[in-house]
């Protein structure tokens, strides 16, 4: 299994993880519910853990698909820089949840304060992953980049009559 096959592989689990660990902290939040709010704290500590490997495939995937033909530089730099804000984002939700489990015990009059925060920390570090993912797309799929940032090459293929030869024939 190479870099680039375990990345496509990974990262999706950060992204969805991250989701999933709001979603409980607010179940926790609305239904007073301990249980789901600490798993919610557990889910991001795993996304943190996570992110290590598909950050670190990152590279390795990079270094594949910048060989391809039409690579696009500029969308693989743009989505590194997604990628290592979005690294940053995941280790400090993780630290923040992993910091309340820790210290619950000492929180149990501000439990509902610090899911809340721990919840809005998860959706933000959720809406980094999937912005990140959004372009790491378009590096090889240009029908999700923005029109103005599509490949002129693709475009001025479509533009010729195909007649139209450069010798006038």
């Amino acid at each position: 299994m190479d870099a680039a096959y375990l990345h496509l592989t990974l990262n999706h689990l950060p992204i969805v993880g991250t989701l999933v660990a709001f979603l409980l902290l607010l179940a926790g939040i609305i239904g007073h519910n301990r249980s789901w709010a600490h798993a919610g704290c557990v889910a991001l500590v795993v996304c943190a853990v996570l992110t290590v490997p598909v950050f670190q495939s990152g590279e390795g995937a990079e270094e594949f698909v910048e060989e391809l033909p039409g690579a696009s530089h500029q969308l693989i730099h743009t989505h590194e820089e997604a990628a290592e804000f979005a690294q940053i984002a995941a280790y400090l939700a993780g630290a923040l949840a992993l910091a309340y489990l820790v210290l619950r015990a000492r929180l149990v009059n501000r439990q509902r304060l610090a899911w809340g925060v721990l919840a809005l920390v998860a959706l933000w570090s959720f809406s980094v992953f999937a912005r990140t993912a959004q372009l790491g797309g378009q590096i090889r799929r240009p029908e999700l980049q923005e029109p103005a940032k599509r490949a002129p090459a693709a475009e001025s293929e479509t533009e010729t009559e195909p007649n139209d030869s450069p010798d006038g024939d």
